[in-house]
């Protein structure tokens, strides 16, 4: 797989190329799922954020595997290993999602790199997602309370 590093705009275009056209749509979890994913159980996008990674390129199977079996259950998973870890997981209702440091560590083992202000961004949309808002709603609010355009 090739390197992709997503950036604070490319975050912002990839959220803005998802929710144009679905500004209204609020997200179901899939059927018998008890959380919110990235993949649904049928290895498609499901989420606003898997959908943008997607499009940036990451490959599903490794969406797919954050959610059904991601980072703590490889070998060589360590969590004293120094893989950029932000804080923002634990802004999140359930405490993981984007900025959860086994998420970071799976993408970055993947040559997946976000910088952190697209963890950020990532991580204000997912939440306003999860808690029930339209996709539009959530793609202005994390634009809006991170300054971005």
């Amino acid at each position: 797989m090739t390197d992709i590093t997503i950036t604070e705009a490319k975050a912002v275009e990839l959220l803005r190329e998802v929710v144009e056209g679905h500004e209204d749509y609020r997200y179901q979890k899939p059927e018998g799922v008890k959380v919110c994913v990235y993949t649904g159980p049928d290895n498609s996008p499901s989420c606003i954020v898997g959908h943008a990674l997607a499009k940036a390129g990451v490959p599903l199977e490794v969406l797919h595997a954050i959610d059904f079996g991601g980072a703590e259950y490889l070998d060589d998973w360590d969590e004293n290993d120094p893989v950029k870890v932000t804080d923002v997981g634990q802004e999140l209702p359930n405490g993981t999602g984007i900025g959860d440091s086994e998420v970071i560590y799976w993408l970055n083992k993947n040559d997946v790199q976000l910088d952190d202000r697209a963890v950020r961004l990532f991580a204000v949309a997912q939440s306003e997602q999860d808690s029930g808002t339209s996709w539009g709603t959530a793609f202005r609010e994390a634009t809006a309370r991170l300054g971005a355009r």
